[in-house]
């Protein structure tokens, strides 16, 4: 994300092969845990929209929501339906999202100060759907 940023903006990247770069990776939820998926689906079509032209990113982004109706069927036959329900409320949290970003940037509901994109009850009651306890 930092790099697709720095290179929207006109900087030259450089790799350097010798160093070296140590990444927990998602240390705190197990792959096991419904949320992960929930997170890591999401959160990468938002970098898809953030970081790409219109023109690249509604090809993608469509790519995508096919390749992630794939994922839910091989979470349905491996017997993981929260995995299932957690890749298909990643893309309607995407698109509720995109949409809020979208409204918000229209002056006229500017205008209304009760907006929140994320009701905390929301989450709440996604971490309690999908807590692995």
């Amino acid at each position: 994300d930092l790099c697709m940023r720095y290179k929207r903006m006109g900087y030259t990247l450089i790799c350097t092969p010798e160093s070296v770069v140590y990444h927990v990776g998602g240390g705190t939820l197990s792959s096991q845990n419904a949320f992960k998926t929930f997170l890591n689906h999401r959160n990468n079509l938002l970098l898809i929209a953030k970081n790409l032209t219109p023109y690249k990113a509604i090809p993608l982004i469509f790519s995508r929501l096919c390749l992630d109706a794939l994922a839910v069927f091989k979470y349905l036959i491996n017997k993981s339906p929260s995995k299932s329900l957690a890749v298909i409320q990643s893309h309607f949290s995407f698109y509720w999202h995109i949409m809020s970003f979208y409204f918000w940037q229209n002056t006229e509901f500017k205008k209304l100060k009760t907006l929140t994109l994320v009701p905390k009850k929301r989450i709440t009651l996604f971490k309690l759907l999908y807590s692995t306890k």
